[in-house]
């Protein structure tokens, strides 16, 4: 209860130190002295909450004291999940990147609502109507045209968010004469409608027959972070995309030599001239058959393949060998397995095919060609009919030659000796890694880049530069929980529930930020976050009506 004092009131002074100003509330007494009003200071209340102090000030001021029975809270809105993606943006330079017009602060609220909610940009709308967008990012809710038209803003300025977001990440990282690394990949995601202008029928990674795709290729620096992405036509071959990259880091991304990681089947020889038509260099595998060529042509060895690295140079590309035992175990164990399904599926066909008159002879062995084919198996089996004679035997010495390779892998580069050692040439090649984890987040982890709720062009396009930009700040937050037992997921869902609370106090509202619990301290301390105080985030003293 707060008592009215006829001769004190509350004084506000502010003070500004440099490009600071402290706010300070003093509780003062006037009285006479020698037949002259002075004023003494009784109290600093500045520790205490604004509302506090607004009560002590409408007290002094003769109004009636409010006691806890006049309080009265309002539906809360989202503030914690909010604020710690906008610090990490802030941290990252995403923040500084996209600017801060309204389109550019939409544009990090959608990339924020991918990791919290995900769904369509309407979803997208209503969430935000729940957030505390004021508070943290200083814009009202917006509807969903809105968040249309900040996509198509976000596309006409992805080159330059990109470029900022790569040379402030580079910046102080960069050592005179040392290779800039780029690590690139691509997938495909599958569309449940039709009628996208990028959609058609292609090599569908996520097994899902007729249906069609887009492909999205993702150039990371050698930490597999995000540098830049793009979205293809569904039926885009993977070689094909790869010549557009070249390019990107030619003119935006270059800076002294330059090496690009792809996996054997992106970088083919077409590539390679183009790489080395700019000067850069790379780092890619080879294929199985490609080992047996160099075996024959007589330039590597297949007892060379041990678990230790062997490097072999032949022309200025040097091979890097290994063969992974384990990996070998597992290769030869599932092959056996497979030719034990097929020999077992095989004599059964034979005998029902020797028993029985009316069974078609050639639509048997065709059936048996087919499973070869699935199996993987057509090169070690040998398949015939004569007459109604179905007969099959393995080839030995093709299985033998399989086996000799089985978890053997070669990696191929033209980067000189001097730039890189073999054992960090190995380590850059299993770096795409990374990539593919990449991926894996965007299309079925946490963002979800499925469904692509959009039919144009550039708004799938849009879409995944704002799936990219929510990557980024969730690979950050990973990295920095990494050494602790707390799942991203969970995170998010638990700062979430953290909000902006309205109260009315009698004639006055006030907005407070909700304390924190302490699982959502332990998960901002982890994030090496702190929240804002709550002078700085409360709206107080507003009069009702």
């Amino acid at each position: 209860m707060c008592y009215i004092v006829a001769n004190m009131y509350m004084q506000t002074v502010r003070n500004r130190r440099g490009d600071k100003t402290y706010t300070y509330h003093l509780l003062v007494e006037g009285y006479r002295e020698g037949g002259k009003v002075r004023h003494r200071t009784l109290a600093n209340l500045s520790r205490l909450d604004e509302a506090t102090i607004e009560c002590i000030r409408q007290s002094l001021k003769g109004k009636k004291p409010v006691t806890v029975d006049d309080l009265e809270a309002g539906s809360g809105r989202g503030y914690g999940a909010l604020y710690t993606i906008c610090r990490i943006a802030q941290d990252l330079g995403i923040k500084e990147a996209l600017g801060e017009g309204k389109k550019a602060r939409l544009t990090l609220l959608m990339a924020a609502a991918r990791i919290v909610i995900q769904g369509s940009k309407l979803a997208c709308s209503r969430w935000a109507g729940g957030q505390a967008t004021g508070e943290v990012l200083g814009i009202e809710p917006p509807s969903e045209d809105e968040l249309y038209s900040a996509m198509d803003w976000a596309l006409k300025n992805q080159v330059r968010i990109e470029d900022e977001i790569f040379a402030r990440r580079q910046k102080g990282g960069r050592r005179e004469g040392k290779p800039t690394l780029f690590l690139y990949d691509v997938t495909s995601s599958y569309l449940e409608g039709e009628c996208n202008e990028l959609a058609a029928y292609g090599y569908n990674r996520d097994k899902k027959k007729g249906k069609k795709q887009v492909v999205v290729g993702l150039l990371a620096d050698s930490e597999g972070f995000p540098a830049s992405c793009q979205v293809f036509p569904g039926n885009t071959q993977d070689m094909v995309t790869l010549s557009p990259q070249i390019g990107k880091v030619a003119r935006r991304f270059s800076a002294g030599k330059v090496v690009l990681v792809g996996d054997k089947g992106m970088i083919k020889s077409t590539s390679l001239r183009e790489i080395k038509r700019h000067g850069f260099f790379y780092i890619t595998s080879i294929t199985k058959p490609e080992i047996e060529a160099l075996a024959q042509a007589g330039i590597i060895q297949l007892s060379l393949f041990d678990a230790e690295l062997c490097e072999v140079e032949e022309g200025g590309v040097r091979y890097i060998l290994r063969r992974n035992p384990q990996r070998a175990e597992e290769a030869k164990a599932n092959r056996r397995e497979r030719l034990d399904k097929a020999l077992l599926k095989l004599s059964e066909e034979a005998k029902s095919l020797a028993s029985s008159e009316r069974k078609n002879p050639h639509k048997a062995y065709d059936r048996m060609v087919i499973l070869l084919g699935k199996l993987r198996l057509s090169k070690l089996v040998q398949l015939s009919l004569k007459g109604r004679e179905l007969s099959f035997c393995v080839d030995e010495e093709a299985l033998s030659r399989a086996e000799a390779l089985d978890g053997c892998y070669c990696i191929k580069t033209d980067l000189p000796k001097r730039d890189m050692s073999t054992g960090r040439i190995h380590d850059r090649y299993k770096d795409l890694a990374l990539v593919e984890q990449a991926f894996r987040d965007l299309k079925t982890g946490l963002l979800e880049i499925r469904p692509i709720n959009h039919r144009r062009g550039n708004r799938t396009r849009a879409h995944a530069l704002i799936c990219m930009l929510a990557l980024m700040i969730t690979q950050e937050m990973r990295r920095r929980m990494k050494d602790h037992d707390i799942p991203l997921e969970h995170a998010i869902r638990s700062l979430d529930r953290l909000q902006v609370v309205p109260l009315t106090c009698g004639d006055y509202s006030f907005e407070l930020l909700a304390r924190p619990d302490p699982e959502q301290m332990e998960i901002l301390n982890v994030l090496g976050l702190s929240l804002p105080s709550i002078l700085e985030e409360a709206r107080v003293a507003k009069k009702v009506g």
